[in-house]
């Protein structure tokens, strides 16, 4: 292999000529992939937030506005009922220090809110989203230890039912730490600690019996004429009810798709994937960026126990040779590396200026972004589909070395796939999104074949780019 071909095989490593969108086979090994390692890929548990829940008026509740905040905290500051009358009110999303706040790397800091739980919660899970909070998360609900996330730029859940009671208020506290060893060293090049909550938090309800996980792949047949859909799920069972998988597409001016099955018997165990196949359907490009709507519900009985919806497109992405093919034609990308910045907010952007970016893009006659250098908002990515700009979505991983550096570093080796598999997760059902970066500008070590291994069983159906391709060994 020549050295350009290693080079195109590297950057564009998961997807080969005549492999489509929805394609059951895997494609042929390049060399990056090639190279061993011990991983094996444990799916993110992800729980979907819902539209709607079975007897509950208002599932999901948005916590963004004043918090409560103190530099100086004591020693055991989650503890339940404590006095918290001097700490500062803050505003989340937002990041400490563009609120005033000088903070010290390594140390940590708490936010807290007092929420009120629905009565009508009763009966269900209730669970926290967490949308990015930089870059080491710890949370308390009533002075019990929840759980821990590393990662500032990634949406995570946690499940609080045994903390807080329907009805009644609780003391939510998150305790937040700039870790000067973070993998995306964000700090770093903002040139001043972006610590805090950067982005949404939510409170939501759903049922005991509830999806896990909602793993999308769409795309089209090799004739690129009629869509195929595949839907993966998991599902957290807490009951013996009898469950389905209830499947709902429109197309954009809210008409129903006929389908040729719409229900999936999930009994059995079966997890899938359930695969659909629609036809002629309008295919999803930068210039005609036209969307569908899915909804996904458990059902049992003629009851919807929750249902989660998905703006979805139909596109396929292949590599032939050196070219990018969306839908079988050959693309080029005209665009920018675009960070999540406002100038008074830091990396806390607000949803209009995530749509207004994506309005610019567009009119400057742009169709690509890359998100350099971690993930953006959903908010940015759900503009992006609805504009039609063509996303080089990168994980939070910048500058990474090999020697007496992350790359390789065992003890590094859960936040490289943690938040890599927590990207892919999350954002696979965006049309937008072509291909998945490895990381910035960074050395090639075990840590990235274990993102690219990861790549390839989450996703087989986008390719991955790696920045700096002649870092990897030519064995």
């Amino acid at each position: 292999m020549n050295r350009r071909a290693f080079v195109e095989a590297i950057c564009l490593g998961a997807a080969t000529t005549g492999l489509t969108g929805f394609s059951n086979s895997a494609p042929p090994l390049s060399p990056m992939n090639e190279m061993t390692s011990t991983h094996q890929t444990v799916l993110p548990e992800l729980v979907q937030v819902p539209v709607s829940v079975e007897g509950v008026r208002q599932p999901v509740i948005d916590l963004a506005g004043k918090w409560q905040f103190t530099p100086d905290p004591v020693k055991e500051f989650w503890a339940h009922r404590l006095d918290r009358t001097a700490w500062t009110r803050i505003t989340v999303p937002g990041e400490f220090a563009t609120q005033g706040f000088s903070v010290a790397a390594n140390s940590e800091y708490p936010s807290y809110r007092r929420i009120s739980i629905p009565q009508d919660f009763a009966g269900q899970r209730i669970l926290l989203c967490f949308d990015g909070v930089y870059s080491r998360a710890r949370v308390w609900v009533n002075g019990s230890f929840v759980r821990s996330h590393d990662g500032g730029f990634t949406s995570w859940t946690c499940d609080i039912t045994d903390f807080a009671k329907p009805g009644e208020a609780a003391e939510l506290v998150v305790g937040i730490t700039d870790r000067s060893d973070d993998i995306s060293q964000a700090s770093y090049y903002a040139k001043h600690s972006v610590a805090g909550i950067l982005r949404g938090v939510r409170l939501f309800a759903i049922p005991q019996d509830h999806l896990t996980r909602i793993a999308l792949t769409v795309g089209l047949d090799r004739e690129y004429r009629n869509g195929r859909l595949s839907i993966t799920p998991a599902v957290a069972r807490r009951t013996k009810r009898p469950l389905q998988l209830a499947v709902r597409l429109q197309d954009a001016q809210g008409r129903d798709i006929a389908l040729r099955q719409n229900a999936f018997d999930l009994n059995a165990g079966n997890p899938g994937p359930f695969e659909l196949s629609i036809d002629n359907p309008v295919k999803w490009d930068a210039e005609h960026p036209y969307l569908y709507v899915l909804d996904v519900s458990l059902r049992s009985g003629t009851a919807d126990l929750m249902t989660v919806r998905k703006s979805i497109g139909f596109r396929t992405v292949e590599r032939s040779g050196s070219s990018l093919l969306i839908n079988g034609q050959e693309i080029k990308l005209h665009g920018v590396c675009r960070h999540s910045i406002h100038p008074v907010y830091g990396r806390t952007v607000p949803s209009d200026f995530d749509e207004k970016d994506a309005v610019l893009f567009r009119q400057a006659n742009m169709n690509f972004v890359r998100t350099s250098h971690y993930p953006p908002s959903e908010e940015f990515l759900d503009a992006c589909d609805r504009h039609g700009i063509y996303v080089e979505e990168e994980t939070a991983v910048c500058w990474s070395k090999c020697d007496n550096g992350p790359s390789s570093d065992p003890a590094f080796a859960e936040r490289f796939r943690g938040q890599w598999e927590e990207m892919i997760e999350r954002d696979r059902s965006h049309p937008s999104v072509i291909f998945w970066s490895l990381g910035n500008e960074s050395q090639w070590g075990s840590n990235f074949v274990l993102e690219s291994q990861c790549a390839r069983e989450l996703d087989p159906s986008r390719p991955t780019i790696f920045s700096y391709p002649e870092t990897v060994d030519w064995e």
